[in-house]
């Protein structure tokens, strides 16, 4: 019953954060010194996912490259002694088992999960979006407290989050009843309400465990806004047939197909290092000491 596959879309074409997206796939921007797709691969290996299936659309194929041995760059690192590089992108290249599908027709991420059916056979799986870091507080990440929640209820567990009234419509919704601390049993779920119709203030936040039972469900749900199959629609008619549990994130959610998040996220990164926190937070702070940068 453990989770062992993980399948993270990123065939998305990334425009909230055009024209940097333009060439370049959102998921390979730099997060300090590896690109975002990376941080997520390492934290679902962290958690225990042995194979993932990136879903990329044409013109993603840097990220391919990213994971795969390129021998011209081991030959020039070689040559000039960076045998620390060597050693960091030997372990990246076997991180774990990748493999690559594209989605020919942007139709949605429900449309993307259903070209994983193949790949996951009749296990249950993990769904981690490509734009999406959940940053874990305490030694267990968010991804294998999920996983111990699909392990104790053998149900699919969607990883959630509080959020302001005044931006559900944002978001999945839950429609649910909290049974234990932070975990919840779903009665529905209802995509991009208004504050007004909204069913709760807890919110989709980017990690997916789903059974496989939810192949089926997506193969019968409507094509809905935007000519898109919706996973929530697809959540919501999960939840009417089998439990469905929503478990509130021990961590962080950064949103990194936003450029103010994404700004905030490189900053709070950057602290976090040893070598940059204290240069860094002196830069900062004689920056917004000049005039030039005082609010008026």
């Amino acid at each position: 019953m453990s989770i062992r596959k993980a399948i993270i879309p990123a065939a998305g074409l990334g425009t909230r954060m055009y024209t940097s997206t333009k060439s370049i796939p959102k998921e390979m921007l730099p997060l300090m010194n590896r690109p975002i797709i990376e941080h997520i691969v390492r934290d679902a290996v962290r958690s225990g996912i042995e194979e993932i299936l990136v879903i990329i659309s044409r013109g993603k194929e840097s990220i391919i490259d990213h994971f795969s041995p390129i021998e011209h760059i081991n030959k020039e690192l070689k040559k000039k002694d960076k045998f620390n590089a060597i050693i960091e992108i030997e372990e990246l290249n076997n991180l774990c088992k990748m493999e690559y599908v594209y989605q020919e027709e942007l139709r949605g991420l429900g449309d993307a999960i259903l070209l994983a059916k193949d790949f996951v056979k009749q296990e249950g799986f993990a769904v981690l979006l490509g734009d999406n870091i959940v940053e874990s507080y305490g030694d267990e990440t968010t991804l294998q407290s999920m996983m111990k929640v699909y392990e104790r209820f053998s149900s699919s567990c969607i990883g959630t989050q509080r959020v302001p009234l005044d931006i559900v419509h944002r978001y999945g919704v839950m429609d649910g009843v909290e049974i234990e601390e932070g975990l919840y049993r779903t009665r529905g779920w209802v995509e991009k309400p208004s504050a007004n119709n909204a069913p709760s203030d807890i919110v989709v936040a980017g990690q997916y465990i789903f059974t496989p039972s939810i192949f089926d469900v997506l193969e019968h749900t409507p094509v809905g806004k935007n000519g898109e199959i919706q996973i929530t629609d697809a959540m919501d008619r999960l939840a009417k047939n089998e439990q469905v549990f929503a478990y509130k994130i021990n961590g962080k959610r950064h949103d990194m197909g936003n450029l103010l998040s994404y700004i905030k996220s490189m900053v709070e990164f950057a602290l976090k290092d040893d070598k940059l926190r204290d240069p860094l937070s002196s830069w900062i702070e004689a920056t917004l000491s000049k005039d030039k940068y005082r609010r008026r």
